[in-house]
């Protein structure tokens, strides 16, 4: 490949990069209203959930919660969807930035005359 052609794999790679951050950003942003909505439901019906059982957790209660509430557990189903999307996101963000700074990389050093 020429520098030219290098140039515009790199400004291909960015725009990726760029499509993929704006993904993140939505699934982190469903991803915690979907958190926000389950923790109100939990705060809502704590009370009922120690009367049934004084020491439960927090994962204990969530899952008590959503066998009683089903826009609970749709809820539940959302956080851990969108948690599971954004945070494959960052790998492949991560990886097109890898790639783009090898791309940078190997342009500095065809600049240079390595190539």
């Amino acid at each position: 490949m020429d520098y030219i052609t290098r140039v515009s794999t790199l400004r291909a790679l960015s725009d990726k990069e760029m499509e993929l951050s704006e993904s993140y950003s939505a699934a982190r942003t469903a991803a915690g209203k979907a958190k926000a909505e389950l923790e109100t439901y939990l705060t809502a019906n704590l009370k009922d959930i120690r009367s049934r059982k004084a020491n439960v957790g927090y994962d204990l209660a969530i899952l008590m919660l959503c066998e009683e509430h089903e826009e609970a557990g749709k809820a539940r189903d959302i956080y851990t969807r969108e948690t599971h999307r954004y945070k494959g996101l960052e790998k492949l963000i991560e990886a097109h930035k890898s790639r783009i700074m090898l791309e940078m990389a190997i342009m500095k050093f065809i600049k240079e005359g390595g190539g």
